[in-house]
C-alpha cells in the first residue's frame, strides 16, 4: 500500500536561550492511503508536537528540525512557507484540541467554511457554488437541516466539515473527542471512520484514551518521552503488547474483565529531564542496569511490528483484556 505520509528519524528541539529541549526524538512513522494511525500516550509524550510538526505549525524562530516528513514524496521540512500555506487546509487539514476555538463565534458557520473553499478550491467558483458545496459537506458529516445550519454559529461537527472542505488527502486530529460524553464521542468516531472510507482520506489521530484507540485505529504508535516505543497493527499492540509501557497503559484502563486498575508508578519525565538510557526505566518493573545506561533500538517482530525494549514481553506476560470497541462506518 502506498504511504501518503512517511516520517523518517524526526527530531524536534525547542530553543530556550542557550538550552535545547529535545521534544521529539528519532520518530519514524508512516500512514497508508485510507488508513487510520493512532498515536497513543500520556500527556507530555510529544504527540501534539509531532502532529503540529507535520504542518510546521510550531514557532519556527524557536524550533529546530532534523529528519524528514515526506508527504507524497515531498519533504515538508524543506518547502518554502508559501508552498506550506497552499498545502495547509487543502492537501493536509488539522482538527485541534478544543476544536470549537477554530471557529469565530460571531460569524455564521457557512461563511467561515466558504472561506476555506475560496482559498483552496478554485473549482468552486462563485458564492452559490461554494454555498452548495458547504451544504453537501454538512450532510456528509451528519449535520441535520444543513440549509438552516449554515446560517447558525459554531458547532462541533462544523469544525470537521471545515477540515474536509479542501478535499484533503490527510487529516490530522489532535484529541478531538476529549471531554465529550460517551454517546457524542462514539458518534464522532463513527464519523471519522466513515470519512476515511468514503473519501479515501488518511487519518492520524492523537489520543491518550485506549478505548478510543481500540475503536478507530488500523495501526497504533505508542509514544513515551518523545519516542515511539511500540508500533504495529491495533490488534497486535492492544491484545499482545510487547513494551512494558503499553502494557501499563492497558492495565490502567477500565475493562470488563478487570477487577482493579493498576496505575503506572511515577510520572512521565519532562523534556528538560529525560533520563539517560531507556526513558521508561525509572517506572518499569522489568528494568535492569542495562536499561538505565543504554537506549534500546527498535526490534522487529514479524513484518511491521517494532518494539524499543531490551526486555520485550513474552506471550504470557502480554495476555491482557484491552477495550473492544472497534468502530465501523456502518
Amino acid at each position: 500500500m502506498q504511504d501518503v505520509l512517511e516520517i523518517r528519524d524526526l527530531h524536534v528541539r525547542f530553543r530556550k536561550g542557550r538550552r535545547r529541549l529535545h521534544v521529539v526524538r528519532g520518530v519514524s512513522l508512516s500512514v497508508g492511503r485510507g488508513r487510520t494511525l493512532v498515536i497513543l500516550g500520556e500527556s507530555g509524550s510529544g504527540k501534539s508536537v509531532l502532529l503540529k510538526s507535520i504542518l510546521r505549525l510550531l514557532d519556527e524562530s524557536a524550533t529546530e528540525y532534523d529528519g524528514s516528513i515526506l508527504f507524497k514524496n515531498r519533504n515538508l521540512l524543506s518547502l518554502p512557507e508559501t508552498e506550506m500555506e497552499q498545502l495547509r487546509g487543502r492537501s493536509v487539514s488539522m482538527i485541534f484540541q478544543n476544536a470549537l476555538t477554530a471557529l469565530d463565534p460571531v460569524y455564521q458557520i457557512g461563511k467561515q467554511i466558504e472561506e476555506v473553499l475560496r482559498r483552496h478550491r478554485a473549482d468552486e467558483n462563485g458564492t452559490a457554488a461554494r454555498r452548495q458545496k458547504v451544504i453537501r459537506m454538512f450532510r456528509d458529516v451528519g449535520i441535520p437541516s444543513p440549509e438552516r445550519r449554515i446560517r447558525s454559529y459554531p458547532h462541533e461537527r462544523a469544525v470537521i466539515a471545515m477540515s474536509l472542505a479542501g478535499g484533503p488527502d490527510l487529516l490530522l486530529a489532535d484529541e478531538p473527542t476529549t471531554a465529550l460524553d460517551v454517546t457524542i464521542q462514539s458518534q464522532i468516531l463513527h464519523l471519522f471512520k466513515s470519512i476515511c472510507e468514503q473519501y479515501g482520506t488518511s487519518l492520524i489521530f492523537v489520543t491518550h484514551d485506549i478505548g478510543v484507540a481500540a475503536a478507530i485505529a488500523d495501526e497504533i504508535a505508542v509514544m513515551y518521552a518523545g519516542q515511539v516505543v511500540e508500533y504495529g497493527s491495533a490488534e497486535e499492540v492492544l491484545y499482545n503488547p510487547k513494551h512494558p509501557y503499553t502494557r501499563g497503559l492497558i492495565d490502567a484502563t477500565p475493562g470488563r474483565h478487570r477487577r482493579r486498575l493498576t496505575p503506572i508508578p511515577g510520572e512521565p519525565p519532562t523534556p528538560d529531564a529525560f533520563p539517560s538510557g531507556c526513558a521508561f526505566a525509572p517506572r518499569c518493573a522489568q528494568a535492569t542496569e542495562r536499561c538505565a545506561c543504554e537506549t534500546p533500538a527498535a526490534q522487529r517482530f514479524g513484518d511491521s511490528r517494532l518494539v524499543s525494549c531490551f526486555h520485550p514481553l513474552t506471550a504470557s506476560e502480554s495476555d491482557v483484556y484491552a477495550p473492544q470497541r472497534k468502530i465501523t462506518a456502518n
